[in-house]
């Protein structure tokens, strides 16, 4: 939680049973604010030109079933557009994307493994991922109603084209052997 910045959220920590079995999944709902995104984003990792990265997460619905997944850039690491992809983690499909390929995959009691693979244009210090609650396969924007949200657990961030098997960590970067 101390890795995320929330912008009209709050995270209730360790509030949901995680797909390992553990009770250390969180739970991101949105506040009232009128007609904006309701999001929570990474710290900041470093980029290089032309890598390809792939972004995971596991959600599950918490009220809200949409949500997008979305690779921030303060220095155009991905050039004009941002990329991003829809989920829907009541029914496993994916709404609108662009700049990315996002798939999804059903782990169980409720919990989708999301994916998110984009190419780097240029280097950059300052990306982040973003996960933005929504309220459609396209829409990020709303009117939250205090209560609704996902429940998030194991965000990861690798260098590669697909997306490998959890890599707990606590504060630093992690090579898989």
């Amino acid at each position: 939680d101390a890795y995320w910045t929330k912008a009209r959220v709050t995270a209730s920590a360790n509030a949901v049973v995680s797909p390992d079995g553990t009770q250390d999944a969180d739970n991101l709902i949105e506040d009232t604010t009128a007609s904006n995104t309701h999001l929570a984003f990474s710290s900041s990792v470093s980029v290089a030109t032309g890598t390809i990265y792939t972004y995971t997460i596991y959600a599950k619905a918490a009220g809200r079933s949409w949500f997008n997944m979305q690779i921030g850039v303060g220095s155009e690491a991905y050039g004009a557009t941002v990329p991003f992809c829809f989920f829907n983690v009541s029914n496993g499909t994916i709404g609108t994307s662009a700049n990315a390929t996002g798939s999804i995959t059903n782990v169980g009691n409720g919990w989708y493994r999301c994916i998110l693979v984009a190419v780097a244009t240029t280097a950059a210090t300052i990306t982040n991922m973003r996960i933005k609650l929504a309220e459609s396969s396209s829409s990020d924007s709303y009117t939250g109603n205090g209560t609704s949200g996902i429940s998030i657990w194991g965000a990861q961030i690798e260098a590669g084209a697909f997306a490998t098997s959890y890599i707990p960590t606590v504060a630093s970067q992690v090579t898989r052997t």
